[in-house]
């Protein structure tokens, strides 16, 4: 996505404030050499704290076969939308349904690795994740 100079963060203590107000995104596996379809993204709730995303994925969930061949995953996240109509454009004597509308909005992407915690291996560890997120569940 081109992102114009006018538009681009001024780093994380731009977006860094707004991310308690957003708990959730779009997240998306990475390409695998055994993939047969295309890549998706999906919906998802996440808690950040620090420099860790936390989020949960049912253990039936085919990203995990793509997790362990590849790690390296996108969190995207878009937040504080609105929509600007032609008429709220016009200015002075212009016809409002010949302007142009536009959207605005924040967005983020985070990269990073994935770790997989199991609860078959680690018990807990899943129950651990979900208590994270509901414990911020109410806040905002």
């Amino acid at each position: 996505m081109y992102i114009a100079p006018a538009d681009a963060t001024l780093g994380q203590e731009e977006w860094r404030p707004s991310w308690p107000l957003t708990r959730s995104g779009t997240s998306w596996p990475p390409e695998t050499r055994g993939a047969t379809s295309s890549p998706s993204w999906w919906p998802t709730q996440f808690v950040l704290e620090g420099d860790v995303v936390w989020l949960h994925r049912v253990r039936a969930n085919p990203v995990f076969d793509a997790l362990a061949e590849n790690p390296r995953v996108v969190l995207s996240v878009a937040d504080d939308w609105a929509f600007i109509p032609s008429s709220w454009k016009a200015i002075g004597q212009e016809d409002p349904t010949l302007g142009i509308p536009a959207t605005y909005y924040g967005a983020v992407q985070l990269i990073g690795r994935a770790t997989v915690h199991d609860a078959r291996t680690d018990p807990g560890a899943v129950a651990r994740i979900l208590r994270r997120q509901l414990a911020t569940a109410g806040d905002s």
